[in-house]
């Protein structure tokens, strides 16, 4: 399965296995990037499963919190390259 890498505070990586439910329609043998729009499209990933779990009266996942800290981790990202150092999230 594709697998994305995250620097740890402790200055190595940690490989994360990306969940196969996300990967429905892709071909895991093919780099994810070039992928993306159909990642998206598609009806398990995005916003309908977002609508379907409101609908359902579901839990959303990813949620709110989840878009929240994910923004927090790109803004960090954002303020490391400006300042040309690791910024602490």
């Amino acid at each position: 399965a594709p697998r994305v890498q995250l620097a740890g505070g402790d200055g190595g990586f940690q490989a994360l296995t990306i969940p196969d439910e996300y990967l429905l329609g892709l071909d895991a043998a093919q780099p994810v990037g070039p992928q993306m729009g159909l990642l998206f499209s598609q009806p398990g990933i995005g916003s309908h499963s977002f609508v379907d779990a409101i609908v359902n009266g579901q839990t959303v996942a990813p949620s709110f919190y989840d878009g929240w800290q994910t923004q927090r981790v790109l803004d960090a990202a954002l303020a490391a390259h400006e300042r040309g150092r690791w910024t602490e999230v």
